[in-house]
């Protein structure tokens, strides 16, 4: 392909320090003999000349510093430059591939996408240096620490929520977060722009026909809050009511079923929040299935970091958020719904207007929301979901089981005592008792000012207990370094005495 002169001579002003006036006179003798582009030629002739793959080792290990490796020695022996004037060629050759990768970025898709993350982690790390709030390592029970990726996801251009590309990424949460409760083609499921007590709220109120009871069963304060919200609406209820941190008895609860006929269906939280105990989702699934009533769980803190599945715990109505073990921003709530429950629903009239669960199911045929969404932190959840399916769930779940028990183990190593020891704890919190002498809103303050936020418990334990979580996007590394900072705080709160 015939290329002006002026374009030739402003072409390879850009790359005259990787190429010879021999080597630049024979460039554009290929070029005007054959039909490729004239940059096309250069890009070949540079690939040649330069091992593209070594170059390209040394650009990822550190911008060819002569300790690297025996390549870089035989590329260093071969060129017959100083070191000076081959690291300044692959300074060179680095410009050059970066161009050329964002150029080519449809051709070779693999590692243009590579390229892409790495600057749009660079350019996200920039602009949250601008930003007035510190960076912390949140190890309360959510919102979590979200990844850089999750974050960039939220950062959007603008989109309408009744055009065809926000009902790319509902169809996309749709299919991929069925995997995650482990559902099948009988379920559907639903999202709610809310904290997860919205999507508890939808169930319990879009369910329950007016001649019906719920049993309530709780032993914390969120399934008491399940109880809270049954009695605003009027439902009729029997609350099987534990004292915290109590396990289930399950003979009680078949006694009570066959007891109680009129009992529509079965509301429990699976992960108690507030005293971090995991609740027999799956024993009482079975209770349900053979009783023939609805079981409703709050999966809100449990989801992805737990065992759980819809199918086989004979779950009707599961929920959870998106700010806990998702990884995402808070503002979504996910709804997994047996499609047995709308024929058996269908003459219970609505409590509620906005948290209709029915009219979030028919919208969401179609793949939208009956009224606005946060659409920004849907792209963020979907960017968490696929996250957690590259992960995979099980490995998800082994990690937070590592976190968890390296955790309790380093702070009964500092003689920390625990709210239960039931057998039944979560792999996602623990509740820890205060040090005598030690006030929390002090170790709070001095934990926050080397940045890490944890949780102060709920009456009536708040002040005597305290949580921390090893829910979202932390490692290993985080959590030891948690310890030391721990360490450093209670030293300087007994005044230096260990």
């Amino acid at each position: 392909m015939l290329t002006s002169k002026s374009s030739e001579k402003k072409v390879l002003k850009k790359y005259k320090n990787l190429l010879t006036n021999e080597e630049v006179k024979k460039i554009i003798e290929l070029s005007r003999e054959g039909n490729s582009k004239f940059e096309e030629v250069i890009d070949d002739f540079i690939e040649k000349k330069y091992n593209v793959r070594i170059i390209s080792e040394l650009l990822d290990k550190g911008n060819g510093r002569s300790n690297i490796s025996e390549e870089y020695k035989n590329l260093l022996k071969d060129s017959k430059m100083s070191k000076k004037k081959l690291s300044f060629i692959i300074n060179k050759i680095k410009f050059y591939m970066r161009k050329r990768r964002s150029e080519n970025f449809k051709k070779n898709g693999r590692i243009a996408k590579a390229y892409t993350k790495r600057a749009d982690r660079t350019h996200l790390k920039k602009i949250l240096k601008h930003k007035l709030t510190e960076h912390m390592i949140l190890l309360n029970p959510g919102p979590v620490t979200t990844s850089l990726e999750v974050k960039n996801a939220i950062v959007n251009h603008d989109i309408c929520h009744r055009d065809s590309d926000f009902e790319k990424i509902m169809e996309n949460l749709k299919r991929n977060s069925l995997k995650i409760f482990d559902a099948d083609g009988n379920y559907s499921t639903v999202f709610i722009s809310g904290s997860g007590t919205s999507g508890v709220e939808a169930a319990i109120s879009s369910t329950i026909p007016p001649d019906k009871k719920l049993m309530v069963i709780s032993n914390g304060v969120f399934g008491e809050r399940i109880a809270e919200i049954v009695e605003l609406h009027n439902i009729s209820m029997l609350h099987i009511k534990k004292k915290w941190g109590d396990v289930f008895n399950l003979e009680e609860m078949e006694g009570i079923l066959k007891s109680n006929p009129d009992i529509f269906g079965i509301a429990m939280v699976h992960h108690e929040t507030s005293i971090g105990i995991l609740n027999p989702i799956s024993s009482i699934g079975k209770l349900s299935s053979k009783y023939g009533k609805v079981f409703i769980v709050d999966a809100i803190s449990s989801l992805g970091a737990e065992d759980l599945s819809v199918r086989k715990d004979n779950i009707d109505i599961c929920i959870t958020s998106s700010n806990k073990c998702l990884h995402s921003f808070s503002g979504v709530t996910v709804i997994c719904i047996n499609n047995r429950i709308w024929n058996l629903i269908e003459n219970v009239k609505p409590r509620v207007y906005y948290l209709d669960l029915k009219k979030y199911y028919n919208y969401s045929k179609s793949n939208q929301t009956p009224y606005t969404p946060f659409v920004a932190s849907f792209f963020a959840l979907d960017k968490a979901i696929q996250e957690l399916l590259e992960e995979g769930i099980e490995q998800r779940k082994l990690k937070y089981r590592e976190l968890n028990f390296i955790m309790k183990l380093e702070l009964s190593k500092l003689g920390f005592e625990f709210f239960t020891n039931t057998g039944s704890e979560s792999r996602t919190i623990l509740t820890v008792k205060m040090p005598e002498g030690i006030n929390f809103k002090k170790m709070y303050e001095l934990l926050k000012q080397r940045g890490f936020i944890i949780y102060d418990s709920k009456p009536p334990l708040q002040g005597k207990y305290f949580q921390i979580a090893n829910m979202g996007a932390i490692n290993k590394k985080t959590v030891y370094n948690f310890i030391f900072t721990l360490k450093e705080v209670l030293r300087e709160l007994r005044g230096g005495r260990k």
